[in-house]
């Protein structure tokens, strides 16, 4: 007797419906749903485990279930038609992959308070108080394979340090936002540290009073969406880099993705009762939350293309953007799937 194992996978099940994803990774795609008429995909699949969820309808369940739903059969026949080879085959679509990731040549030797008069001097041509980057800053001596170096050093929240002096700027691993919670309504927004370390200069203060977040680069913010989503208040000090807001789409599309495949793990988890239904409620208001920042942000991204071109017409590269995605679309949003990864 024939068992599951037998049968074709739930994305191969539905290239055979002749239901295309419109955008996936290893582990994940997104469809137009099969059950309904729609126009934006909302269908959500998970390839390793099996699973599908319409966010439209909002329901979801197996493959097995949703063969029984769009054909009206048993699951005995249900089976019969999974099996390997009853259908019509459809030509072989790889699935993207995710390319290794490179460890840092960078290596730490050494962290302590800012002494170094060139490090000094460095901060004050900066327009920068020391005594403000010494209470938020150290002196981190670091190598890159034989050769040794000094910098000032801006520690993440995952215990890497953003480094700069007059000769470098860079990194040492793990890449990472640096938040500081003051448990507020409130949240500052800087792009880098330096950014930061400039306002707490001019308004005379050694430290945030309030919550704060430094993105330590462009391409993290959607590791501060989370941070951000708790305030009702947001100032975004960031620059008026319009090559930046070019990337505001890609990274908008990602983080809708990421988050309904966060959803995705949230039924997964209700299904072996790791998680109950009042912490779904909560969960899914942080997702929202954090996909209501994503459109503040890719708004704010077109604005400033906008302005930028006198005739840049909003809708025309939205709606562009929606039906063809452009080779540097993709190659922002590919990066992006690589830096965040669940």
């Amino acid at each position: 007797m024939k068992t599951t194992s037998d049968c074709i996978g739930i994305r191969e099940y539905l290239l055979r419906r002749r239901l295309q994803p419109h955008h996936e990774t290893a582990t994940h795609g997104m469809f137009l749903s099969p059950l309904r008429e729609e126009r934006t995909p909302s269908f959500s699949v998970r390839y390793d485990k099996g699973l599908w969820y319409d966010f439209g309808l909002g329901e979801g369940g197996t493959l097995l279930q949703l063969v029984m739903r769009l054909e009206g059969c048993s699951m005995a026949e249900a089976i019969r038609s999974l099996r390997k080879g009853s259908a019509d085959e459809v030509p072989f679509q790889p699935l993207p992959t995710a390319l290794p990731r490179e460890d840092s040549p960078l290596r730490i030797l050494g962290v302590g308070e800012i002494r170094h008069p060139a490090l000094i001097g460095y901060l004050r041509e900066r327009g920068i108080d020391p005594a403000v980057a010494g209470a938020l800053c150290r002196e981190v001596h670091y190598a890159v394979g034989e050769r040794r170096f000094f910098a000032i050093g801006f520690r993440n929240d995952a215990g890497g340090w953003e480094l700069r002096s007059p000769q470098f700027k860079g990194s040492s691993a793990p890449k990472s936002i640096t938040t500081f919670d003051r448990h507020g309504d409130t949240a500052l927004l800087f792009e880098g540290f330096f950014d930061l370390l400039s306002y707490l200069t001019l308004q005379h203060k050694a430290t945030p009073t309030a919550d704060t977040a430094v993105l330590n680069s462009v391409v993290n913010l959607p590791r501060a969406l989370p941070f951000l989503a708790r305030h009702t208040t947001i100032h975004a000090f960031l620059d008026n880099d319009v090559a930046a807001a070019y990337r505001g789409e890609p990274r908008e599309e990602l983080i809708d993705n990421l988050c309904d495949e966060m959803k995705l793990h949230h039924i997964d988890r209700l299904q072996t009762g790791e998680c109950t239904l009042n912490h779904g409620f909560a969960f899914n208001d942080l997702l929202t939350n954090c996909e209501r920042v994503s459109d503040h942000c890719s708004n704010i991204a077109v604005a400033m293309i906008e302005l930028e071109s006198d005739s840049f017409d909003t809708h025309e590269y939205i709606n562009s953007v929606m039906a063809m995605h452009s080779h540097s679309f993709d190659e922002y949003y590919s990066e992006y799937s690589k830096e965040f990864q669940i």
